[in-house]
């Protein structure tokens, strides 16, 4: 592949986020937060297109030569997601991060990016604490501007909605 080839690549893929040995995400807008999707990865166009059932098909039938165990499980993450099927979503962003963690360099990006993605599953779901928890493994494993932005989002989510929820203060003062 020549430079210029390859530098009009990288202008075309405005949601790039970076290149990787393992996989290279892409971000889908969620209720303003951001999920990542492995670029090029078995089911990414149908999810990317909204063809959720095929995505889901194609993710659930691939075979470990033509996917990674992290690719794929990213992917059943973000369709599961997309499709409001919550519980599954989570158990493969957590299948999604225990093929990954332990492993260095790069991969500790990706981990950040499943960490993150769970967290908005967990927001969805409506455990809010686990949401945070997760977006705190996220920016603590890697400080990227996804997980930053998705930080900050959920915290002002989250605290408007506890203070519209909460219309009685939490402690009252005796005398």
């Amino acid at each position: 592949m020549n430079k210029k080839s390859g530098l009009s690549k990288v202008v075309a893929l405005t949601t790039l986020l970076c290149s990787s040995a393992y996989a290279t995400p892409n971000t889908i807008d969620i209720d303003g937060l951001k999920v990542a999707i492995i670029k090029d990865a078995v089911g990414t166009n149908e999810v990317l297109t909204g063809n959720y059932p095929l995505a889901e098909r194609k993710l659930t039938t691939s075979s470990k030569l033509t996917t990674s165990q992290f690719d794929q499980s990213m992917g059943l993450c973000v369709t599961y997601l997309k499709m409001t099927k919550l519980n599954k979503a989570n158990n493969a962003c957590s299948k999604a991060l225990s093929s990954i963690l332990g492993k260095s360099g790069r991969a500790k990006y990706l981990a950040s990016m499943a960490y993150s993605n769970r967290a908005v599953v967990k927001y969805l779901a409506k455990d809010h604490y686990g949401a945070l928890d997760d977006m705190s493994s996220a920016i603590l494993t890697s400080r990227n501007k996804v997980v930053k932005d998705n930080l900050l989002i959920l915290k002002q989510n989250i605290s408007e909605l506890l203070n519209t929820s909460n219309t009685e203060p939490a402690f009252v003062e005796t005398e």
